[in-house]
């Protein structure tokens, strides 16, 4: 099954490239790995139907109808993404990866080091993820990608994070990530945070999204669910925003079906597919 928004039937005529991978390996749980199938199954049974006649047809975003070239590749392993994601991008143009672990995000960001631009990172997650002092930890992605050399997190964000260590907050502060916990988006306007934001990353920008962002009582099915969190509007509002940058890719990782209740989660993250690839210029 391919996502209900594809707009085009071959990856030459595609501007946004969306594929899946099957993975938990870095997980607090098992079940991300089934994500990709939830989610495109999800956008046909809650955003696509059949008129009296038998035609089919899908529901627009928000945003409006998708101009880009949309194709779903499918799914691929997680050791084939820094390979493919590369190939991606030097046909020029932008992958759309549906996890899986959020590990899967540093083999993409390994891809985009490799082209020798300097980028930002747009991180949206209940964690902070910068545990440093462990060796492999599942929750490091974050301080695996400050040793990226074109990475640059005094460049980049961290949105929506209420789960920590103090070890974390550190090494946050010592790489001079700005931070913006759940809290600042209830206490600032959308459009402030996103001005403050976009000063602050430069023109070439990777926006990575772990679920699990959001509260818990719109998104339960994740691995690691934190309560406080923020809701599906305020995240959508602010990708929608960071989408119309120069976007080099973008993710949505996390979804557990195991642990979803009716579809929701797996529904608002196909929502928030349609909405960002309408959104992207």
């Amino acid at each position: 099954m391919k996502i209900a928004w594809q707009n085009c039937s071959s990856l030459n005529d595609a501007n946004l490239v969306l594929f899946g991978v099957s993975s938990s390996d870095a997980s607090l749980y098992k079940g991300s790995e089934k994500a990709p199938q939830a989610v495109r199954e999800a956008s046909h049974k809650y955003y696509s139907g059949a008129t009296l006649s038998a035609e089919r047809f899908v529901l627009l975003p928000e945003s409006g109808v998708i101009k880009k070239g949309l194709y779903d590749f499918g799914d691929i392993s997680k050791g084939e993404i820094v390979e493919f994601v590369s190939r991606m991008v030097s046909l020029c143009k932008v992958p759309i990866m549906i996890g899986g672990d959020h590990g899967c995000t540093f083999n993409v960001l390994k891809a985009l080091n490799s082209l020798h631009k300097r980028f930002s990172l747009i991180y949206f997650d209940a964690h902070l993820d910068m545990v440093s002092g462990e060796g492999h930890f599942y929750g490091s992605v974050l301080s695996d990608a400050s040793r990226l050399k074109y990475l640059k997190l005094n460049k980049s964000a961290c949105i929506g994070f209420r789960a920590f260590r103090e070890e974390e907050l550190k090494n946050a502060r010592k790489n001079r990530l700005l931070l913006v916990p759940a809290s600042r988006l209830e206490e600032l306007s959308i459009a402030r945070i996103f001005s403050m934001i976009k000063r602050r990353v430069y023109k070439n920008v990777y926006m990575s999204i772990d679920i699990d962002v959001i509260d818990p009582a719109f998104a339960p099915g994740v691995s690691d669910p934190v309560a406080c969190g923020i809701t599906p509007l305020q995240l959508c509002s602010l990708a929608k925003r960071f989408a119309r940058l120069k976007l080099m890719g973008c993710d949505i990782v996390e979804v557990n079906p195991k642990r979803d209740k009716n579809d929701t989660t797996a529904s608002l993250a196909a929502k928030l597919l349609a909405e960002i690839a309408a959104s992207i210029k």
